[in-house]
């Protein structure tokens, strides 16, 4: 209970300071603006709250549902795992770029199918990706309407297209750091040292 209670706090963490840091680049870059920039005089005063609930709520909802798809994570050290949170930095920095949007939206699905391809493919990280985007731009196109924020060029509800690629690389990176605070849960450990007959059910139960 204890490791799962620093997991949760890891994930907020992260979120928290690494989300907002990302966001004050698109701010100080000129792709976004908020209505009441008290953070440093760039950012509203809830970002880090609302990066960090994100963080929580990729990390702890990609690995839960990995059981329901069958897939299964391979095992790596978080510090392999935060080597690769740097592809969600590399994201970020095109999406600050002064490119075109759809010429964003090219860059960030390569990265992310690279990302994909890195991290162990599966279908199941395509939809979870999916999910994660639409729901991650979703919110930020209702967050715009009630003039929370603004985009300076957007394209569509008032966001850019190069955004739900962006989410889709946040669900691959903070989805992979979920996984591997997860597996070192000891409620997951244990699982792991099941017997197969007792993970799947005995011959028994089946007849």
């Amino acid at each position: 209970m204890r490791q799962r209670g620093w997991n949760l706090i890891w994930l907020f963490a992260y979120g928290a300071i690494g989300g907002t840091a990302l966001d004050a680049l698109h701010v100080i870059s000129g792709i976004e603006r908020y209505a009441m920039p008290v953070l440093f005089g760039l950012l509203a005063w809830w970002v880090p709250l609302l990066f960090g609930g994100a963080s929580l709520a990729i990390g702890t909802s990609h690995p839960l549902l990995d059981s329901h798809f069958g897939s299964r994570q391979q095992t790596r050290t978080l510090i392999r795992i935060s080597a690769g949170l740097g592809w969600l930095v590399l994201a970020y920095l095109m999406s600050a770029g002064p490119l075109p949007s759809l010429a964003k939206v090219g860059l960030l699905a390569l990265v992310f199918l690279v990302f994909w391809l890195l991290s162990g493919r599966g279908w199941s990280r395509l939809l979870l990706a999916a999910i994660t985007a639409c729901v991650g731009t979703g919110i930020e196109v209702l967050l715009v309407h009630v003039g929370a924020f603004s985009y300076l060029q957007p394209d569509f509800g008032g966001v850019p297209f190069w955004l739900p690629c962006l989410y889709m690389c946040a669900s691959l990176s903070v989805g992979k750091l979920g996984r591997a605070l997860h597996h070192r849960s000891p409620s997951s450990q244990n699982d792991s040292r099941l017997p197969r007959e007792q993970q799947e059910g005995s011959p028994k139960d089946h007849s």
